[in-house]
């Protein structure tokens, strides 16, 4: 196991991605939210200052880090613009299922290219039938030609339509056994959809997958069908530790412009943050905000002790859960205090409240996380081992 980074570090990379965040990011989240135009530029210049590359270790060019150095990338970034927040986490998960089950070769051919920006992708797990039901996919792999030709729709995919490749996860056609292949998306035979337009998140670019017998050379395997679920797997705790951070980031930016809104909106001759009702609205999103903190903390504990542990399992699905719940809550109430200029496109904090929805949705659902860590407290110890 990885040593704990010193908080000093922690304090370095959390200046850098703010600074980044601030300056090259926040100006044109507004913007960049009305046109749906993605944020191809922003991208560029966080793989320049490195932010892509903060968990590839650094005989593949990064920066050596981890989870815990992304999460505070990723939450920064969120602060400022969560469509452009997404797609630096997409970067990470790609990098990441890489990493974790790809052939050395081809983690030396594909992760220096993604951490420095020339490649960019996209995972495909998702069906129109195989959302949270992801297991229930019906995208095949047939052997053929000394690699794989794939068939099958993937959609909801973020980065799909400006991706490079995709790490599509498929059945083979035989056997049922999941397998993860890297599918260029120049090959012939794949088609994907424009963006779609979202209520959200509307500058991260989501689209839809067609693969119509995509041939896949057999170096370009992440991982062998039988080897794929395990594949999948590693990456979920991950995935839903990300979210939580993507929540921190939003609802930080909602409670700070809240609480500026508190202190200069006037009601009956006086600020409205004298009101108590105003001030416990406050106090409860600073509570809710600082504990989805403390499990997320704890959930990335848990997955560098054991990242296929019932600890790393349970508790990236609280704080997953927590995360979602909490940012919904918080930006809602952001929208409360501002009043009717609220609900107005031109204040952010509309913006914040339409992008909030998605947590309670994507990758996993509230009910799914509820009924994942119902299943292991029926099963196991009430509550993870202590940190």
């Amino acid at each position: 196991m990885s040593t704990e980074p010193q908080s000093s570090d922690l304090d370095s990379i959390r200046a850098t991605a703010r600074t980044f965040a601030e300056r090259e990011v926040a100006p044109g989240a507004a913007d960049r939210d009305r046109s749906g135009a993605w944020p191809e530029a922003e991208l560029a210049r966080a793989a320049e200052t490195g932010l892509l590359g903060v968990a590839v270790p650094e005989e593949l060019g990064g920066a050596g880090l981890g989870l815990r150095e992304a999460c505070v990338v990723t939450e920064e970034v969120s602060y400022a613009c969560m469509s452009t927040a997404t797609l630096v986490t997409t970067a990470y998960m790609v990098i990441d299922s890489l990493l974790r089950s790809a052939p050395r070769p081809l983690q030396e051919r594909l992760v220096p290219a993604l951490a420095e920006g020339r490649l960019r992708g996209a995972n495909a797990i998702t069906e129109p039938e195989a959302g949270s039901d992801a297991l229930g996919m019906r995208t095949t792999a047939t052997r053929a030609d000394g690699g794989w030709r794939l068939n099958g729709t993937k959609t909801f995919i973020t980065g799909a339509p400006v991706a490079d490749i995709a790490l599509v996860y498929a059945r083979e056609k035989d056997s049922d056994a999941i397998g993860c292949f890297v599918v260029h998306t120049d090959r012939p035979g794949l088609e994907r959809s424009a963006p779609f337009a979202k209520m959200g998140w509307r500058a991260s670019p989501t689209g839809e997958l067609v693969l119509q017998d995509v041939w896949v050379a057999d170096d370009e395997v992440v991982a062998e069908p039988g080897d794929g679920v395990a594949a999948l797997m590693k990456g979920l705790n991950s995935e839903r530790i990300y979210l939580a951070a993507h929540a921190l980031g939003l609802a930080r930016e909602a409670f700070d412009q809240a609480s500026e809104q508190a202190r200069v909106r006037h009601q009956f001759g006086r600020p409205i943050g004298d009101f108590r009702l105003v001030r416990a609205k406050l106090a409860d999103m600073y509570v809710a905000i600082e504990g989805t903190r403390g499990l997320m903390d704890r959930a990335i504990v848990a997955v560098r002790r054991d990242n296929r542990g019932r600890d790393a399992r349970l508790l990236s699905s609280a704080a997953k859960l927590a995360g979602s719940e909490m940012v919904t809550r918080v930006t809602s109430e952001a929208v409360q205090i501002f009043g009717g200029s609220g609900y107005m496109s031109e204040f952010p904090v509309e913006r914040m409240m339409r992008d909030a929805k998605i947590f309670e949705i994507g990758g996993g659902t509230s009910e799914i996380q509820r009924d994942l860590m119902g299943r292991m407290l029926l099963t196991g110890p009430r509550r993870p081992t202590e940190a």
